[in-house]
């Protein structure tokens, strides 16, 4: 069984994306109907442009995974918001395949032009990543009271989880320099310590001890890079617009149904 193929880390500069209203259209009705009112529900272009990628790696994790054609693919939500894969028999060999998505939106910028001091900012952001990646590994998502976690380190290596003063031992957490400014952390721990709603939609919440370390010692891989077009499915047969569009060329197959600018980027991740 190929668990290391189940560990990816996605992540989309969504700045350098600047789509025609055609363009972003075309991008939506890769996603089911049922999706698109999550999109146009915002007003501001960069909040719509947030969560169409979000959508986008999901469905696009979940076809490269497990092989699942994109209008094949049912995400729900938890209670808390946690979204999830209903999973069948494909996925058999990631039987709590699961993943999380997070935005980086203006609120960093605001922060690096305040003219503070950088270093005690860049702390502040790598806690609050730490944080963040914590709740949602759980599926409590920043329901959660942010002020009941607290981390412990040595060099931002070697890092503890404290719940309540309580030392969770069994979650490891690592921490990526993504460059421009931009950090992102992982979470990895025992299924046991998530929500009543996340576990109800596992296939398995307990484990045996080893099977557990396994887990725990899967591959630590770094993020990689993804370009809009690679969201797509790949079996349209898109090709790249000199001005930024996306086509279908003439002998693509038919489309799967159902399925502002500024200085520093904006990232989003799975």
């Amino acid at each position: 069984m190929e668990l290391e193929k189940g560990v990816q880390r996605w992540i989309v500069d969504i700045s350098v994306w600047e789509p025609t209203p055609q363009a972003f259209s075309f991008a939506m009705n890769f996603l089911p109907q049922h999706e698109h009112s999550s999109i146009t529900r915002f007003v501001k272009v960069g909040d719509r442009k947030r969560a169409l990628v979000s959508r986008l790696l999901q469905y696009s994790l979940v076809h490269h995974v497990l092989g699942i054609p994109y209008n094949e693919i049912c995400i729900r939500r938890t209670v808390e918001g946690k979204p999830y894969l209903v999973l069948g028999s494909e996925a058999v060999d990631f039987p709590n395949f699961n993943f999380n998505v997070s935005h980086q939106g203006l609120e960093w910028n605001n922060i690096l032009n305040a003219g503070s001091d950088n270093k005690m900012l860049g702390e502040l952001y790598r806690y609050w990543s730490l944080k963040e990646a914590f709740v949602k590994a759980i599926g409590n998502g920043v329901g959660h009271r942010l002020d009941d976690v607290e981390f412990q380190h040595t060099c931002w290596e070697n890092i503890l989880v404290r719940v309540n003063g309580r030392v969770l031992k069994d979650w490891r957490f690592w921490l990526f320099d993504l460059g421009k400014n931009h950090l992102a952390a992982i979470a990895r721990g025992h299924p046991m310590d998530a929500t009543t709603s996340y576990q109800n939609i596992l296939k398995r919440a307990i484990f045996e001890e080893d099977e557990y370390k396994q887990g725990l010692q899967l591959p630590n891989p770094g993020f990689a890079l993804r370009k809009m077009e690679e969201l797509f499915p790949n079996h349209c047969g898109l090709v790249r617009m000199p001005i930024g569009l996306v086509q279908i060329s003439d002998d693509a197959s038919e489309k799967s149904e159902g399925e502002s600018s500024q200085a520093a980027p904006l990232w989003s991740g799975v």
